[in-house]
């Protein structure tokens, strides 16, 4: 009877095992699941993600971004690359400001930025820079980049307008007075 329980317990460690094994691959599973939804919601964001070290270095980047910095993610090498070399260079003191600022204060903070491309292929982003909480230990910052280049744009040509009318109000008055 001894060899019989020894071979019982045996079937039932074995059921066990299964059924362990089948939880696991079951939590595995899930586990694939929930990872796939991140990297869909971070690679398909409308609006482009970037995850930096202390040395500003990309470590993350999503697709959104690659297009509004005008790169191809798989040319960047990733946790080598800086961001700032992907900015024009007028735009590294603000961002540098910026970027300090966030860590230093643990708050987020926002600038705008010019893409290095010239002409009608110059982006004007604004950067949202999150670098406090448990990310600051590390020196990780988390960036959101916005495309306003139409924006600045709209506002620009609206301006031109208004100095238009003005003046052309101002050439109306001198006729009046005439």
């Amino acid at each position: 009877t001894g060899e019989a329980i020894s071979e019982e317990d045996l079937h039932l460690y074995q059921a066990e095992l299964e059924t362990q094994n089948e939880e696991l691959q079951t939590a595995q599973s899930k586990l694939e699941e929930s990872r796939q939804r991140y990297v869909d919601i971070f690679d398909l964001a409308p609006v482009g993600y970037v995850e930096i070290n202390r040395d500003g270095i990309i470590q993350k980047i999503n697709l959104q971004a690659c297009e509004l910095l005008g790169v191809q993610r798989q040319y960047l090498q990733l946790g080598k690359s800086p961001l700032v070399g992907l900015l024009a260079g007028e735009s590294h003191p603000d961002f540098f400001r910026i970027l300090q600022q966030a860590r230093a204060r643990q708050t987020h903070e926002q600038v705008e930025v010019l893409t290095p491309t010239r002409g009608p292929a110059a982006r004007i982003l604004r950067v949202f820079v999150a670098c406090g909480g448990e990310r600051n230990q590390s020196g990780t910052c988390l960036l959101c980049l916005v495309d306003v280049t139409a924006r600045r744009q709209a506002e620009q040509a609206l301006a031109d307008q208004s100095e238009r009318l003005a003046g052309q109000n101002q050439d109306l008055r001198r006729f009046n007075q005439a």
